[in-house]
Order: structure tokens, then C-alpha cells, then sequence
């Protein structure tokens, strides 16, 4: 379980994904040696969302993400919710 940072806006998306990168590369040997033995990864991403320019919420996931996460057998779960209140 990792807090990586706080925000609500593209720039600090942007920023936590960097940060996802960067952990699992630092963990690579532990996680593989963990999926080869059974285990389940999954990443939980969760991101307060604003409107902006009329979008409440996209996802883009770059191609190093996503590679990352094939090669050490990771899930990746996002979750958005309204950064507005009620």
C-alpha cells in the first residue's frame, strides 16, 4: 500500500503515474518473484476529478504504463469521483 500524492488536475495524474513507474522498477525483482508464486498485483488508482473544458473525467495511459504493468503481471483499477461538493 503506497500514498503516491494529492491533486485534482491532469498535471498531478500525470505525476502519480511517474510515481507508479518508478516504484514497481524499484520493486521489479520482489513483484515478480511474488506473481510467480501465485500472487495477484493490482494497483488502485483512485483521482479526484473537476470539470474541465467541459470533460469530467479521461484516462490516458501511456504505452510505458502500460508495458509496466504487462511485464510484472499488474492489475490496474482506476476510480474517479467528483472533486466538487455538494
Amino acid at each position: 500500500m503506497a500514498h503516491f500524492r494529492e491533486g485534482n488536475g491532469d498535471r498531478e495524474w500525470a505525476e502519480s503515474l511517474e510515481d507508479l513507474l518508478s516504484y514497481t522498477e524499484s520493486r521489479k525483482e520482489y513483484l515478480g518473484k511474488f506473481a510467480r508464486s501465485g500472487g495477484d498485483i493490482e494497483v488502485s488508482i483512485n483521482q479526484a476529478v473537476g470539470m474541465q473544458d467541459g470533460i469530467l473525467f479521461k484516462l490516458q495511459l501511456d504505452s510505458r504504463v502500460l508495458r509496466v504493468c504487462g511485464e510484472n503481471g499488474i492489475s490496474l483499477r482506476v476510480q474517479a469521483w467528483s472533486a466538487e461538493t455538494e
